[in-house]
């Protein structure tokens, strides 16, 4: 019974200690009054103090208000600085308020950011023993707490096999808005068409490519400057008629290595919010493309692309949205 009881109160006082280390203060003032979370005039923000969270760094979500202590804040400016901490996409609460010290006359704003689960592992299966598809991997959309982007996954099939890696780094690391994202996958393929449920012509070939994303630094959530985004891409496609069976009639007259490099710049106009699972507001997205080609096998060719989307949230339940893209 004695030992039981050390053992409760060990842990009571592991608890304390644990959700007392939760909280970061950039300076701890006595308060006397909580406000509501809303702005209704200019207000001095003296003091930020951040609720930590399990994951996410303080300087991230710190990284997404437009204001710093001792400036003078709007109540636009708190908006889209809540709305900022949202769009990061990692946390289920994003909640504050204001506390008014009567002794000091400081203004503390305290800041709850409380993370998602974003760790999320991939596996599916469909098929038979004679022509079956297995795919396993994972995702983490806050990779060392630092709202880095990871991806892995793995395809192992009958006529398959391909595997991809990628890597998002957020604009909290780095200049300004700047991104840069990073992609690498290798895979090879044997694709059919039937005749009277029988395997009548193929294709096999391999795939390799390289990507490389880099988002603009002077790019503006809430206010339009021209500021394109590029992307460049490697790409080797390999066919290989050798690798079909015979009896198979190969659907490329001839085997090809082509290799190309492509460029593009998009162009971003609007932000969607993005609050759990709504979204609200709009964007659209215009995209040229040209693809340089390395080789004799590889000719040169050009590509137009315009999406968007548009959302409207008109209560936590009910969302409008509508989404649509063309390209040439």
């Amino acid at each position: 019974m004695q030992s039981r009881l050390f053992i409760i109160i060990g842990a009571f006082a592991f608890a304390l200690t644990f959700f007392a280390s939760q909280t970061t203060h950039a300076n701890i003032f006595p308060s006397s009054l909580v406000l509501q979370d809303t702005l209704t005039e200019d207000t001095r923000i003296d003091s930020i103090v951040i609720d930590r969270n399990w994951r996410t760094r303080d300087k991230i979500i710190l990284r997404e208000l437009t204001f710093q202590p001792g400036d003078m804040v709007t109540p636009q400016m708190m908006k889209e600085s809540i709305d900022r901490v949202w769009n990061v996409g990692n946390f289920a609460t994003v909640e504050w308020t204001l506390d008014d010290t009567t002794v000091s006359g400081k203004n503390i704003m305290r800041l709850t950011a409380r993370d998602a689960f974003t760790i999320i592992p991939l596996f599916a299966f469909n098929g038979s023993d004679q022509d079956f598809t297995l795919d396993v991997g994972i995702i983490d959309g806050n990779l060392f707490g630092r709202n880095i982007r990871g991806r892995f996954g793995y395809r192992f099939a009958t006529f398959e096999r391909k595997w991809d890696i990628g890597l998002g780094i957020p604009r909290q690391l780095l200049y300004r808005n700047m991104t840069l994202d990073f992609n690498v996958k290798q895979g090879t393929q044997t694709n059919f068409l039937f005749a009277d449920r029988k395997r009548d012509q193929g294709i096999a070939y391999d795939v390799i490519e390289a990507s490389v994303n880099i988002g603009n630094p002077w790019h503006e959530d809430y206010r339009y400057t021209f500021s394109p985004n590029l992307n460049i891409v490697y790409r080797a496609h390999d066919i290989y008629n050798i690798r079909l069976d015979s009896g198979i009639t190969p659907l490329a007259e001839q085997e090809y290595n082509a290799r190309f490099l492509r460029f593009r710049i998009d162009e971003n106009i609007g932000l969607v919010n993005r609050k759990r699972h709504q979204e609200d507001r709009w964007a659209v997205n215009l995209a040229y493309g040209l693809g340089v080609g390395l080789n004799d096998q590889s000719p040169m060719y050009h590509a137009v692309v315009i999406s968007g989307e548009a959302h409207k949230l008109f209560n936590p339940i009910v969302q409008l949205s509508v989404e649509g893209r063309a390209g040439y």
